[in-house]
């Protein structure tokens, strides 16, 4: 069984994820649309950085795994309007 590790970069202008083995070598990149979350949309946040996990997966051709550590890191999370 392939163990990988996914990491999300969430911003107001573009998500970035990779997909990397559990040395850190890197098997897939994708950059997507904007995900930082803006009060009130955290759903649409949550959308875009679902959608931008499964196409960095399928950039690598690992659309049925489940990664070992997921990491995600999103601009505007944690704001008083958010909770």
């Amino acid at each position: 069984m392939t163990f990988i590790v996914i990491g999300v970069d969430g911003g107001g202008s573009k998500t970035r994820v990779i997909v990397a083995d559990e040395q850190g070598t890197a098997l897939g990149e994708v950059v997507g649309p904007a995900s930082g979350v803006k009060p009130g949309r955290a759903d649409a946040s949550a959308d875009v950085i679902a959608e931008s996990v499964r196409d960095a997966l399928a950039s690598c051709e690992m659309t049925h795994v489940v990664p070992k550590v997921l990491c995600i890191g999103v601009a505007g999370v944690g704001r008083d309007s958010e909770r």
